[in-house]
Formats: C-alpha cells, sequence, structure tokens
C-alpha cells in the first residue's frame, strides 16, 4: 500500500537524474546559443517529439487506467495506477532527455 509514496520517490529520482544530466550538460558545454537555427533538424524534431510524448504519455496512461474494473480490489486499482503512472512518467523523462541531448550536441537552448 506503499503505492504513493514509491511514485513520489520515483518522480523525484527522475526529476533529480534530469536535474544532474541538465547541469552536467551545461558545464560540459563551451558554447550555449539562443539562436534558432534553421538547418539544424533538432530545431524541429526536438518540439515534435515533446508534443508527442506530451499526448502520447496521457493517452497511454488513460488507456491503462480505462483497464480498472469498477468491482475490481484497491491493490490491484493501486497497481495499475502505479504502472500507468511509471509509463507516463518513462515516456516524458525520454523527450526530456532528447532535448538535454540535443543541447549537449548543438549548444542550442
Amino acid at each position: 500500500m506503499h503505492t504513493i509514496k514509491t511514485l513520489g520517490i520515483i518522480h523525484g529520482v527522475l526529476c533529480a537524474g534530469l536535474l544532474l544530466a541538465m547541469a552536467l550538460f551545461f558545464f560540459i558545454t563551451e558554447r550555449f546559443s539562443t539562436q534558432v537555427e534553421r538547418t539544424d533538424p533538432f530545431t524541429y524534431v526536438v518540439p515534435v517529439l515533446a508534443l508527442a510524448a506530451y499526448f502520447g504519455s496521457i493517452y497511454g496512461f488513460q488507456r491503462t487506467i480505462g483497464q480498472i474494473e469498477k468491482d475490481d480490489v484497491l491493490e490491484r486499482k493501486l497497481l495499475l495506477y502505479q504502472t500507468a503512472s511509471i509509463i507516463q512518467y518513462a515516456v516524458l523523462e525520454a523527450a526530456a532527455f532528447l532535448a538535454l541531448v540535443a543541447y549537449f550536441l548543438t549548444g542550442n537552448a
């Protein structure tokens, strides 16, 4: 029954990992630019994948939550909720990490 606490820990670790990677990439990268480079494919790929990840995570979450039956026991409901949340976190984490890698490779924020 520690599902909510476990989700909080998982979320915190994922956010901390992104923050650590961001700090590492920021200090390793020797350049920082906010100019839009129209020839850079990451300029288009990162926002499209971020939007796809956002809407895909919502779709996946709702699809998994939709498997919960009204008559299911609480443990099963919580397990499906935890599974749906972890999938949602993972999809969003992947998109955020792609954006960090794009920044690391191009120096363009």
